[in-house]
């Protein structure tokens, strides 16, 4: 698997480092919609997309609202 994730995400980064993203743009970019689509795929249960990232449920709430 994570052959497979750094093959199709090398492309996409060497784009935004060539494009002068900042890392921690990028970063937030990439953890919000990987948050969302946990919470998509869970149809937004937040005990159920928490299990799936491997964090605790109050680490996710913490993060969504934050964001916000």
């Amino acid at each position: 698997m994570t052959a497979t994730i750094d093959a199709r995400l090398t492309p996409l980064i060497e784009e935004l480092v060539d494009a002068a993203v900042p890392l921690e743009q990028a970063k937030q970019v990439f953890e919000d919609k990987y948050l969302a689509a946990a919470l998509r795929l869970c149809r937004g249960n937040i005990t159920h997309a928490a299990l799936r990232l491997g964090i605790h449920r109050n680490t996710l709430h913490n993060k969504r609202r934050h964001r916000r």
